[in-house]
């Protein structure tokens, strides 16, 4: 056309590229917008073909064909044939003339490229990078057997837990999310793209062929009330792993560095630490030990601790001050490592007892009861009413 329609031409398919919402690659999709608005043939071979089959451009040959709109309501279709001998190119008509053209062999880059080309490999709605924090309902599976199941907590369930953390695990409920931890895999998905991507809407066979059709792994969390869902499929021999999310409805392959945290053990989720709680949500600090058993009752005064009583001696603790390194020694009192235990073997620890019991009694009601059973020389089996994999350290609680 001529320069003033080239302009207008340039102009719309800027436009479109500025406003497009869509999970294309929007560099992908301007050189694709490009080669469209700009035919610019090579040569022409013929004024008036007298046979279309010639060059693959017959209605029998099925050629392949794009279509373009201006904003005045015109449409201009374009057929493409064969690929010329030299492999330079491809033979072209414009609908309705007899005319035939060669076109760069570029096209086969940007107007015959699958449309799997121009898509960006996007797995996750984006999270701005100082919002990750606000992912929601973080759930994990591994098969059908959860891994973790985090969800953020309201300012209320805070309150009411006496909770210092923004998270709390609903599966295993019994431990505290590991904040620096599920924070560094919620920021992965701030820009969670694949390598690129082999399928778009895939068939049952898609999905077959990549692993997707029993995924080793099902991730589910919600950003601003927006569901993302991602399966996973085993390893492959490079360490990556092909994903499909059912959102943008792409099968990518993903590094190793992005699936990473798929490998993570439930150590790696939680804090050390056994208690992470405000002491002024306390009601009872329960001990029972070979030692002895205390229980003692916490009173408060505009949140600062004023008394401590043990009820079994009918006495109060005259130092509040040690009181409180007491219970800095609980809350320093960290997990070790997987006890890797067999069912029978914590059967038989449980069956000779616990060398200590610590329940903690909140303002709310709810009772924690945590448990140390001695195995080996220095280590604790150690559990969280009754639920347990994990030792300390027997020096920390003796």
């Amino acid at each position: 056309g001529d320069s003033a329609e080239i302009a207008n031409r340039t102009a719309q398919i800027k436009a479109q590229i500025e406003t497009t919402t869509s999970d294309f690659d929007k560099e992908k999709l301007q050189e694709l917008l490009s080669a469209a608005g700009y035919t610019l043939a090579m040569e022409r071979i013929t004024d008036n073909a007298e046979n279309f089959g010639e060059y693959g451009l017959s209605e029998l040959d099925n050629p392949a064909w794009y279509e373009i709109g201006d904003r005045n309501g015109n449409t201009h279709k374009l057929y493409i044939g064969d690929i010329i001998p030299s492999n330079a190119g491809y033979y072209v008509r414009y609908e309705g003339r007899g005319a035939v053209y060669v076109l760069d062999s570029t096209i086969s880059e940007t107007l015959l490229s699958p449309l799997e080309a121009i898509i960006s490999p996007t797995l996750a709605f984006p999270v701005p990078q100082n919002e990750y924090h606000t992912i929601e309902n973080f759930f994990l599976f591994k098969g059908e057997k959860p891994v973790i199941a985090i969800e953020a907590m309201t300012e209320e369930t805070k309150r009411a837990d006496g909770s210092v953390v923004l998270h709390k695990f609903i599966y295993p409920e019994q431990y505290t999310p590991n904040e620096t931890r599920y924070f560094e895999v919620f920021s992965l998905f701030c820009d969670y793209k694949g390598k690129s991507v082999l399928k778009y809407n895939p068939t049952k066979e898609d999905m077959e062929k990549y692993g997707l059709d029993t995924p080793e792994f099902d991730l589910y969390f919600e950003y601003n009330t927006i569901p993302n869902n991602i399966i996973f499929s085993e390893k492959t021999t490079e360490s990556t792993r092909y994903a499909y999310a059912p959102l943008f409805n792409v099968i990518c392959e993903l590094d190793a560095d992005k699936v990473e945290f798929l490998d993570y053990k439930l150590i790696d989720w939680i804090e050390r630490p056994i208690m992470q709680v405000n002491i002024a949500s306390i009601t009872d600090i329960i001990l029972e030990s070979e030692k002895g058993n205390y229980h003692f009752a916490l009173e408060f005064a505009d949140g600062v601790l004023t008394t401590v009583r043990e009820k079994n001696r009918f006495v109060t603790v005259a130092d509040i001050d040690n009181f409180r390194k007491f219970y800095q020694t609980i809350l320093m009192t960290t997990v070790q490592d997987n006890a890797e235990l067999t069912a029978e073997q914590i059967s038989e620890l449980e069956a000779g007892g616990a060398y200590l019991t610590l329940t903690v009694v909140m303002e709310n009601g709810e009772r924690t009861v945590r448990k140390f059973y001695p195995y080996e020389t220095r280590r604790s089996f150690y559990t969280i009413d009754g639920k347990g994999g994990f030792y300390i350290i027997r020096d920390r609680m003796v």
